[in-house]
This record gives structure tokens, sequence and C-alpha cells, in this order.
């Protein structure tokens, strides 16, 4: 088929494909012409074509450009390079379009009778429909004559919403053959990292954010060595763009592989994709940002209902959740909730989710958390590690309940790395019994080995006790103190503790 479209998510590497085929093509003889569809500029009449047809005339003398505007005046009324364009002389706007998409076809046979022609249309989902409509008429003459003429395509399916005319000429290309699909995947871990390291070390990296050819074969032998980039390739899931602004930010700062924040290049992507929902079905992908990036569908539509202002319930909850699966933002995925599987919605990348959730202000967190802690409490209320990470955030009085059910759940179960984190978290807390909390804590942390911390949260729990002048919890703490001493061995001090 004379054109191949190349789908793929936004930062996946298509417009740097497409950059690597057509240098190829010049390289063997081909006449490239570039255009593309800018969602900054709107929609101009025919806009991809006519940057790369005016692209192409450029590359020639006025003379030359005179001689094709002579023989086809009719392209002057999109193509400013070819000069003012005459009269329409009463003919319909219909008419008018025939003869450019005629004349238009003319020009680019006449040139693939030179050498064979590639057209790259970047971005093709931000042109107008006048472009699609185009590039049908053109690949139907192609095909038919016969002639040298190839069509390049780069297309986000999900910025082009169902009904839209756009996306009917795209399925009938498909449909008619006149048009093959191809979808970019996103890079394994090998060559990952080796997009990873191409962008620390500044080789070459461009478009959509894939590095040259040292991307394949054994290139990755210099891949980046630590936890910051294994944090890239995890962050990254394989999106080229994604890799490339991750490794640059952990490269020049390591320890931010912990702070939870993406990097700018990734939250502009991400924030424009969000601008381009509508307001519903924004407020329903934010709220499952809240959720940890996936959640039971049941569970999701209660806190649109509930937690949203204004809510969103019935019908227009439903809508707005297949606007944004339509959108490419989320999907529709099975999820264990309870130990069972339920029908859910999950972010299709974790850095959507994470930007999603950086960009919602503090207020705005605090009440979907608290919706979400509604929702679990009213369907699952054992399920105190949830409620009490929401509680939590939305900064509940009930949070240092659940904090305290969730650090004795995992003490029991032995995951003691848990426990000990559930307990500082609820010794942080103001309106909680600290003393007793930290004494639980040092139980922890002396099953982990750990005895110098708890040494520290065990003196803290013994100044408390004290200072309430609680007798019995004080030897007791002090007696436990005196043995956690001996264990790092301090005996002398540990001989003190139990003297005073």
């Amino acid at each position: 088929p004379p054109v191949r479209l190349l789908t793929g998510e936004a930062g996946v590497g298509k417009t740097r494909l497409a950059g690597e085929v057509a240098c190829r093509a010049s390289e063997a003889g081909t006449a490239v012409l570039w255009g593309s569809g800018h969602d900054a500029e709107g929609h101009t009449p025919y806009g991809a074509f006519a940057e790369a047809l005016d692209g192409w005339l450029a590359e020639h003398t006025a003379a030359e450009r005179a001689g094709v505007g002579a023989e086809y005046p009719e392209l002057a009324s999109f193509l400013p390079s070819l000069g003012r364009a005459g009269e329409a002389r009463g003919r319909s706007p219909e008419e008018e379009r025939d003869r450019l998409f005629r004349a238009s076809t003319m020009l680019l046979a006449d040139l693939a009778t030179r050498c064979p022609v590639l057209v790259v249309l970047d971005d093709l989902h931000a042109a107008d429909t006048g472009s699609f409509q185009l590039l049908s008429h053109l690949a139907r003459r192609s095909r038919d004559r016969g002639t040298a003429l190839r069509f390049l395509v780069t297309y986000r399916e999900e910025e082009v919403p169902e009904g839209d005319a756009r996306r009917a000429a795209v399925t009938a290309l498909l449909r008619q053959r006149l048009a093959v699909r191809e979808e970019v995947a996103r890079l394994g871990e090998r060559d990952c990292l080796a997009v990873a390291r191409d962008a620390v070390a500044g080789d070459g990296v461009a478009g959509d954010g894939v590095a040259g050819d040292g991307v394949a074969g054994d290139a990755v032998a210099g891949a980046p060595d630590g936890d910051w980039a294994r944090r890239a390739w995890e962050l990254s899931l394989g999106n080229p763009l994604f890799a490339v602004e991750l490794a640059r930010g952990l490269a020049e700062d390591p320890g931010g592989a912990g702070t939870g924040r993406a990097p700018e290049g990734v939250r502009e992507l991400v924030a424009g994709r969000l601008a381009r929902l509508d307001p519903d079905a924004r407020r329903v992908v934010e709220a499952l940002s809240v959720a940890g990036g996936e959640a039971a569908l049941s569970e999701l539509l209660d806190v649109a209902a509930h937690g949203l202002r204004p809510p969103l319930a019935g019908h227009s909850a439903a809508e707005a959740l297949e606007r944004a699966v339509a959108a490419s933002i989320v999907e529709e995925r099975e999820v264990v909730v309870a130990g069972r599987p339920e029908e859910g919605l999950a972010f299709r990348h974790p850095l959507v989710r994470l930007t999603c959730y950086e960009r919602l202000s503090a207020a705005r967190r605090r009440g979907l958390h608290a919706a979400f802690a509604r929702a679990v409490a009213h369907r699952r209320p054992d399920a105190v590690d949830t409620l009490a990470s929401h509680y939590t955030r939305a900064d509940d009085p009930r949070a240092a309940d659940y904090l305290r059910r969730a650090a004795e759940r995992a003490a029991g179960l032995y995951a003691n790395d848990t426990a000990d984190r559930y307990y500082r978290d609820l010794v942080a807390r103001l309106d909680v019994d600290a003393a007793r909390a930290r004494l639980a804590h040092a139980h922890v942390l002396r099953r982990m080995g750990d005895y110098e911390r708890a040494v520290e949260v065990l003196r803290l729990a013994l100044a408390e006790f004290e200072r309430r002048g609680e007798h019995d919890d004080t030897v007791h703490t002090a007696a436990l103190l005196a043995e956690t001493l001996g264990k790092t061995s301090a005996p002398a001090a540990a001989r003190r503790v139990l003297r005073e």
C-alpha cells in the first residue's frame, strides 16, 4: 500500500523513526517532502501538505518556483511560496477543491517520474480534515497509476475522537488497502538502557526522544550502571522519551529516584494530554490517580458519585470513563480486590498517573482521598492498609487507628519493614499515644536486628512514660532498653539505665 501509518503512544519514537527513514531514503536518491500537523497553530487548511510542498519548493530557485506556479496555478491558494492566488471566477468551493487535489496529484506524479518520492506527514492527528482527504486522494491516484510515490504518516489514534471525519478517513484507507498500520512498541530493557546511556552521554538524542543508531546491538555494553538507571527503566516501562527524561534527571541527581516527582519534560507532555480531555473525563482520571494507579470500577464510580463536586453518576460517569479510555490515558483491566478479580481501571503508564497526581492541589488531594476512604470503608472495612493510606493523606483523625491496626497486622505477619513504616507514620501524628506506639515499634526494630534505632525509639518512649508518671510502663521500657543496649555492645549504658 502507498501509505504506511506509524501509530503508538506519545514519546514512543514515531517521529525519530520517521526521521531515520527519511534520512536513509534521501541518501538513496529519494526526494523527501516533510510536513507536520501542529496543535498550536490550529487546523490550517491542508496544513501538513502545505508545509511539505513549501519545504520542497524552498530548496529551488525563484525561477524554478515561478515555473511551478505557472504550471500549477491552483496550488498558489495554499502555497505562499508560489505567490498570490488567482480569483475563483465563479467556481464553487467543491470545484476549487477538486482543482487543488488534481494539481497536487499532477505535481507529485511529475516529480515521481524523475525519482522516487517519499512524503512524510508527522503528527497527522493534529492536522485538519482536508489533509486527510488529500492524503486519501493522492493514495488512490498513486496506486491506480503505479507511481513511485509513498507516504509515511505518524499518527496518534487516541488524539482523534470517535465519529471524527479524520478517523473515518484513516479507516477507509485501511479498509481499501491503501494503507498499512504499524504500531511502534515500547523498547525492551536492553534497548531502553542503551537509550538512557546515550541521553546521559549527549549522543544524538533527537525527535521523539530516541537515541541514534546506538540503540541496538552491543551498544548496551556502555549502559549506565547504578540504581538510577534501573529506576529509569522501571518508571519509563520502555517509553523512550520518558526514559531519556528520567535518565537525565536521575543522572544529575541519583538521590532523586525516590522523590516521587516526574521530570519536567514528562510533566509537560502529560499535562498537554490531560488538557485535551473534557472536564468530566479529567475529573475521573484525577480521582483514579488518587487511588494509586488502579481501582475497582465499583469503588471509582462510588467516588465519582459521592466524592466529586459536582457529582458524576450513572450514564454521565460511564461516558466520562469511556472518553478517558478512548484517549488512551487509562485502560480497562481486571484488578484483584480482597482476593477476588473485579472489573477495574488503571493508568496505561505510571508516569502519567504520577504527573496527574502532582497537578492536584493539596485541598483536592485531601478531598479525593477522603472520598476513596469512604468508598473502601463501605465495601471493604477490613482493608486496613488501604484505609490507613487514604485517611492519612486526607488528614483524617481516623488515620491513627488504621495506622495502628495496619502496623499490628504487618508485625503479626512478620512483615517487619512494612510495620516499621506504619509505626513511623503513626508516631509522627499528634493525636496518638506516641509512647505506646514507640514501644510496639521497638519490638519490630528488635526483630529486624536494628538495635541502634530500637535504642533511639525506646529512649523517647521512656522519657514520655517518665514525664507522665506511669511507673510500671517506665520500668518495663527501661528493662527493654537495657537489654537492647546490651545487644549494641554498650553494657555500661545498660547498667546505668537499670540503676536509674
